[in-house]
């Protein structure tokens, strides 16, 4: 959502915002995956069912255990985006489509 304050401001001005949390950003990343069996592994509690590099779960910094948005394969063309608030249904579609070369 556009917020105010932001006109004229630079990039890395915004983003300095974003990171110490003010004005009600939130800011994700990617939760590393862990080292089992000789594989990286990330948990889905079974929604995903095939290994590829483009799976992914998106996680606030604070707490890498409360999964935002996960987006993964379950067949040859086909995949799951589950996502919940604070992200909408646009925003995670958008950010699911970025693991397309399109």
């Amino acid at each position: 959502k556009p917020v105010p304050g932001n006109e004229g401001k630079t990039q890395s001005e915004i983003l300095r915002r974003v990171a110490s949390g003010d004005d009600g950003f939130y800011h994700l990343e990617t939760k590393e995956p862990v080292f089992e069996n000789g594989n990286y592994r990330l948990n889905f509690h079974g929604r995903v069912t095939i290994p590829s590099v483009k799976n992914y779960q998106l996680t606030p910094v604070s707490n890498i255990n409360d999964i935002v948005c996960q987006f993964g394969k379950v067949g040859d063309d086909r995949f799951h985006l589950d996502y919940r608030r604070p992200m909408n249904c646009f925003q995670a579609f958008a950010i699911a489509l970025t693991q397309f070369a399109l």
